[in-house]
Parts: structure tokens; sequence; C-alpha cells
């Protein structure tokens, strides 16, 4: 069965006043996601156990071990799938696109 992201992390960067950048803490249980293109580029940081982990994005399908640190970015506008084989703690950074335009061409 195929869920969505929690509409609230255990921790959140919401109310630190930032710009532009976000950060949420989420922990789940074993399943599979599929996430809807998003106007932010996506970094997914796995703060763990290690885990077997699908991804699927941007007409590629990767299906390894993520180890506690391993990173995995999704870039705006792609949509992407995921699976994984056991309870998951993740750190999402969700960069805006005009956060990385300005800082990338300043």
């Amino acid at each position: 069965m195929l869920i969505s992201l929690p509409t609230t992390p255990i921790l959140g960067s919401e109310d630190m006043g930032w710009s532009g950048i976000h950060v949420e803490e989420y922990l789940l249980a074993p399943n599979e996601m599929a996430l809807a293109p998003r106007p932010e580029h996506v970094f997914c940081l796995n703060l763990g156990q290690s885990l077997q982990l699908l991804r699927e994005y941007d007409g590629c399908v990767h299906s390894a071990p993520s180890n506690r640190g391993s990173l995995s970015l999704i870039p705006a506008g792609v949509p992407s799938r995921w699976a994984w084989n056991q309870r998951a703690n993740i750190l999402l950074l969700r960069l805006e696109t005009t956060f990385v335009n300005k800082r990338v061409l300043a």
C-alpha cells in the first residue's frame, strides 16, 4: 500500500523563521510511498539503522542498503517512489529553488 509522508514531523524547523530552507525529522514504519513532484529540492538523510531502500525517480530504479548517514537527493519537479523494509528515522532537508538560485547565481 502506498502512503503519503505524515503531515506532522516529530521535529521541524517550522517555527525557526528560516526563509527557503525547511528541515523535518520523521519516524516511519516499514512501507512504501509515492511523492508527487515537489517545488523544492529534497535531501533525505538516514538517521537510523541500516535498511534496504528502493528509490525510483527520473526513470531510474535503485535498490540498495541505506546505512546510517546515507543521503539521497530528489531534484525539484521530479516525482519519486520509495520502499523500505524496516522502521526508518529520516531527516528531510527541503531547499526552495529560489533559495538555491540566489546562492548559486550570486
